[in-house]
C-alpha cells in the first residue's frame, strides 16, 4: 500500500514538474508576443544590420533556436484578422516552420523556380510542400519576386551554391586528362609548331585537356544540386513555393502571413534581385520586416544580373578552345580565322549583356531614389492594409519608411552595387581560359622541352595571360559596360558597344602578343612579364573601386 501511494505521489509530482514547464514556456511565448507591442526608440539607422552584397564576410546572425529573436509562440490558432488587430506581424508560428536545402531546390533544372499556379494541376501543387522538411530555423530567407523568370533565378543560385565543386570538379578533370595523356592512353593527333625560349619542334597536342575542363565547369554546374552533403553541406532557406503549402489553404494562409515569423528566425536575408522587386509589396514587406524583428541577421543583395554576365564571360572564355585547332600545324587558316570571329562575336554578345544588366543597376538606383510605398502593387486590399500596418508600427509611419528607403538604404546599398563582379566567378572564368593554355604546356612536356621553355609558357600565359590580362580585361569589361551602359545613340546604340569591344580586343591583343615576346625571349622576361600585368590588373582593379560612377538619376535618350 506504501509503495503504491509514493508511486502515486512520484507521478503527481512528475505531471506537475510538466504542468510548470508548459506554464513557462507560455508565460515566455507571451511575453515575447507582448515584446512586439513596444515601439523601439533608437533612429531608423541604428537598428540597420549589416549588408553584404557580393561577398561573404559579413558576421553571422545570433538567430537560432536559443536566442531571443527564435522565441517561439504558439501561433497557429492565429488568423490574418488575428494578426492584424493584435499588432503581431511576426509571431512565430513553431509548427510550420519547414526549410529546404538550396540545392535541392536546383533538381529538374530548377523545377520549383519555374513553378506556374495557372498550369499546375492541385496534387503538383501538394507535392511542392513535401520537399521542404520541418526545422527550427532558417540559415537563409530567399527573396524574390514571381514576376521574373525562373531560370534566372536558377541560374543565380547554381552559381552561388555550385562554383566551389564546380572548381573542384575542374581541376580533377583537368589532372586526370593530363595524366592520361602523359600514359599514352588518350591520342594526341594534332601537332604543335613550338617556340619557346630557343625550343623549336613538332610537339604532339591534343583536345582533351581543353574538352574535359569544359564539360567539368558545364556539368558542375548542372549537377550542383546533387552533390554529396558530406563534400559540401547546403543551406537550409525558406523558399516560399515550397515552404508554405500550396493547396492547403489554411496552412497556406498561416504561411503567408506567418512571414514575418520565419524572417525572425533566419540567419540571413537574401535578396535576388530583378527589375520588378521593388514593385511588389510583399517584396518590400520582407525587406522591411528582417531590418526589425532580426537585427543581428545579414542581408545579402544577390543582383540576378552578375550570373547571367558571369555565364557569359564563362561562354567567351570557353570559346578559345578554337584557338587549339587553328594554331595546330596541321590546322587551317579558316579554323583559325573562325576562331577569332567567334571569339570577337561572344564578346559583343558579352558587353551587350553587360550594358542590359547595368542598365537595370541603374534603374535600381532611380527606383530608390524615387521610392513610394503607396505606388507598390499589391494583388489583394487585406495584404495592403496588413504589410501598410507593420510597416507603420516598425518605421512608425509610412513616410518614414519610404525615406529610410530612399536615403539609408539607397546609401547602403551604392558600395554594394559598386562590386560588379565577384573573384568567385573570376576563377571560373580563369579556369575555363587555362584549358587551352594548358594543351599547349602539356604538348611541350610531350614533346620533350626543356623546364625552363615549360616555365616559361606556363608563367607568361598562364599566370600572366590568363590571370592578370584576363583578370584586367574583365574589370575593364564590367567597367565600360557600366560607366556607358545608356543608349546614346538610339538605333545605332550596337555602334557603343562595338567600340568597348574592340577597345578590348586591342587591349587583350596587346597583352597577348607581349606574352609571346616574353615566352620566345626567356624565362627571366616571363617573370617580368607576369609582374608588370599584375601590377597593371592591380591598378584597374583599384581605379574600378575609387573612381565614382556618374549619377545613375540620368533619364536616358529614347
Amino acid at each position: 500500500m506504501e509503495v503504491a501511494v509514493a508511486f502515486r505521489a512520484d507521478v503527481e509530482q512528475e505531471a506537475l514538474e510538466e504542468l510548470w514547464m508548459e506554464v513557462a514556456v507560455a508565460l515566455r511565448a507571451e511575453l515575447d508576443i507582448e515584446s512586439e507591442d513596444i515601439e523601439r526608440e533608437p533612429s531608423i539607422a541604428a537598428m540597420v544590420p549589416s549588408i553584404d552584397c557580393l561577398h561573404s564576410l559579413a558576421k553571422p546572425s545570433r538567430a537560432g533556436p536559443g536566442s531571443p529573436a527564435a522565441s517561439v509562440s504558439v501561433a497557429s490558432n492565429m488568423t490574418k484578422e488575428n494578426r492584424l488587430d493584435a499588432n503581431r506581424f511576426s509571431t512565430v508560428d513553431a509548427d510550420i516552420i519547414r526549410g529546404i536545402p538550396l540545392r535541392r531546390s536546383l533538381k529538374g533544372l530548377g523545377h520549383i523556380w519555374r513553378y506556374q499556379p495557372a498550369t499546375w494541376n492541385p496534387e503538383q501543387r501538394a507535392k511542392l510542400y513535401n520537399l521542404s522538411q520541418k526545422v527550427q530555423h532558417f540559415n537563409v530567407f530567399v527573396s524574390h519576386t514571381w514576376h521574373t523568370p525562373g531560370w534566372h533565378k536558377t541560374l543565380a543560385l547554381s552559381f552561388q551554391c555550385g562554383w566551389r565543386s564546380t572548381l573542384a570538379l575542374w581541376c580533377v578533370a583537368e589532372i586526370a586528362s593530363m595524366l592520361l595523356c602523359l600514359a599514352d592512353v588518350l591520342p594526341m593527333p594534332l601537332v604543335f609548331q613550338a617556340n619557346v625560349t630557343g625550343f623549336t619542334d613538332d610537339c604532339p597536342m591534343g583536345l582533351w585537356v581543353w574538352s574535359s575542363g569544359a564539360l567539368a565547369l558545364c556539368l558542375g554546374l548542372l549537377l550542383t544540386p546533387y552533390v554529396p552533403e558530406m563534400c559540401s553541406p547546403s543551406e537550409v532557406g525558406f523558399i516560399d513555393v515550397a515552404s508554405i503549402h500550396q493547396q492547403d489553404r489554411a496552412l497556406m494562409e498561416r504561411g503567408v502571413y506567418g512571414i514575418g515569423g520565419f524572417l525572425r528566425v533566419s540567419s540571413e536575408l537574401r535578396i535576388l534581385w530583378s527589375a520588378p522587386y521593388l514593385s511588389r509589396l510583399w517584396c518590400i514587406f520582407e525587406l522591411a520586416a528582417y531590418r526589425k524583428v532580426n537585427p543581428d541577421g545579414t542581408i545579402r543583395f544577390r543582383p540576378l544580373f552578375v550570373e547571367r554576365t558571369a555565364l557569359v564571360l564563362l561562354i567567351s572564355c570557353l570559346s578559345f578552345g578554337f584557338f587549339v585547332l587553328g594554331r595546330s600545324g596541321n590546322g587551317s587558316q579558316v579554323l583559325l580565322y573562325t576562331a577569332y570571329a567567334w571569339t570577337f562575336l561572344t564578346n559583343w554578345i558579352a558587353v551587350a549583356v553587360l550594358r542590359s544588366n547595368y542598365r537595370e543597376k541603374h534603374q535600381l538606383l532611380r527606383e530608390l531614389r524615387q521610392f513610394d510605398l503607396n505606388k507598390v502593387s499589391c494583388r489583394q486590399e487585406f495584404d495592403r492594409q496588413f504589410i501598410h500596418a507593420a510597416i507603420s508600427k516598425w518605421y512608425g509611419s509610412k513616410e518614414a519608411f519610404t525615406e529610410f528607403v530612399r536615403q539609408d538604404l539607397r546609401r547602403d546599398l551604392e558600395p554594394c552595387l559598386a562590386t560588379r563582379f565577384p573573384m568567385r566567378y573570376l576563377l571560373l572564368l580563369c579556369a575555363a581560359f587555362s584549358s587551352t593554355s594548358l594543351e599547349y604546356v602539356l604538348a611541350l612536356w610531350k614533346g620533350g622541352a626543356p623546364t625552363e621553355s615549360i616555365l616559361s609558357l606556363a608563367v607568361a600565359v598562364l599566370l600572366g595571360v590568363n590571370v592578370f590580362v584576363l583578370a584586367g580585361i574583365c574589370i575593364a569589361m564590367n567597367y565600360l559596360s557600366d560607366r556607358f551602359a545608356a543608349r546614346r545613340f538610339g538605333r545605332f546604340d550596337h555602334v557603343q558597344t562595338l567600340l568597348i569591344v574592340m577597345l578590348l580586343a586591342a587591349a587583350f591583343g596587346a597583352g597577348n602578343f607581349l606574352g609571346y615576346i616574353a615566352y620566345v625571349s626567356s624565362l627571366a622576361h616571363c617573370i617580368l612579364f607576369a609582374i608588370g600585368c599584375g601590377i597593371a590588373a592591380g591598378c584597374l582593379h583599384w581605379i574600378e573601386k575609387t573612381v565614382p560612377m556618374p549619377d545613375g538619376d540620368t533619364s536616358e535618350p529614347s
